[in-house]
């Protein structure tokens, strides 16, 4: 009953999702009755397509609906990659004013769908049982679905990444939560931040843009005249080449990673070693980043002791480290 009275000040499920002090209240009512673990935000996973332009509503009894469907090429193309902050400045503020009073009493979960959940949506137009459109797109023209799946799994990324960069961290840091400025890299110490660019190099592998990227500095090396004449040692070349373009273009999504966290309040980032300016003229300051807030439940947590142990065994054993949780934050 609180729920619907809410939504029915309201008006529509849209308007309750844009309103930033009545989409807080309606995510903590649960809690409210409840002794739950954590809040879950109340929002939709169709925000990304609407903020693309989709023109999302509610019909009543049928479920979500767009009102420009998208099922041609120059649909597609229409399509623009929305900006959190500005295009889903809602679903920010809510997030924001939810943290706000809940202050660290339980998480505060989101969700999302997969780029092909969105997809069947957006080309559809509404739910559907036997997904006519969506499976001619896939079948009939093939490259407009990739395209379409491209840019909504760029649209969805930023979050995934910027967790997947704070659970790497958390492999780095010591027992205080601080990682870098160097670690341990291939039986070499390496920068933190070149390090996890390394680490995430991995995940597009497969990605077209990574595969026509060695197909053009493989070229560019024949070009040259750089590409041995060996196939393993011009494979092996072509590899080492992509690695250092991936990892110059990853420290730029790294560093916007970063900050989100740091806006989060899941993360600190400061600077260490010599300033440019320093009388070791050959000296750089590199990042370190020390976990803050709800992202120390990443750190590795203390095993437990049985009670029945003998106070002097506790003082003299060591006491092994369980490990660290990977992927999401939660309470032991």
């Amino acid at each position: 009953p609180e729920y619907r009275a809410v939504r029915g000040e309201a008006g529509s499920f849209m308007d309750l999702c844009r309103d930033t002090a009545r989409a807080c209240e309606v995510t903590l009512q649960p809690l409210e009755r409840y002794p739950l673990d954590a809040a879950i935000l109340f929002s939709d996973i169709l925000t990304i397509p609407d903020a693309m332009g989709l023109g999302l509503y509610f019909e009543t009894g049928e479920g979500p609906k767009f009102r420009k469907p998208v099922r041609t090429a120059e649909a597609v193309d229409a399509l623009g990659l929305p900006d959190a902050e500005r295009d889903l400045d809602y679903v920010m503020n809510a997030v924001r004013a939810i943290r706000g009073e809940l202050n660290g009493r339980v998480p505060l979960i989101g969700f999302s769908a997969s780029p092909w959940t969105l997809a069947t949506y957006m080309v559809e137009g509404a739910s559907s049982k036997d997904f006519r459109h969506v499976k001619a797109m896939l079948y009939d023209t093939p490259d407009i679905m990739h395209r379409l799946l491209d840019l909504l799994a760029r649209a969805s990324t930023r979050p995934r990444y910027a967790f997947m960069v704070l659970s790497l961290i958390a492999e780095a840091a010591d027992g205080a939560g601080k990682a870098g400025p160097f670690v341990p890299h291939g039986g070499h110490s390496a920068t933190l931040r070149d390090w996890l660019c390394d680490s995430l190099t991995p995940m597009g592998g497969r990605d077209p843009r990574r595969i026509a990227l060695a197909r053009k500095v493989r070229a560019d090396l024949a070009a040259a005249g750089s590409l041995p004449a060996d196939a393993a040692a011009a494979a092996q070349v072509v590899d080492d080449e992509v690695r250092d373009r991936v990892r110059a273009s990853g420290k730029t999504n790294l560093s916007r990673a970063v900050s989100e966290l740091v806006r989060a309040g899941l993360l600190r980032r400061y600077y260490a070693g010599y300033a440019v300016d320093h009388a070791n003229r050959g000296g750089q300051r590199h990042a370190v980043y020390v976990l803050q807030g709800l992202a120390r439940c990443l750190l590795p947590r203390p095993a437990a002791v049985p009670a029945s142990a003998p106070a002097a065994s506790l003082a003299a054993a060591p006491v092994p480290a369980a490990p660290p949780v990977q992927g999401e934050l939660r309470y032991s």
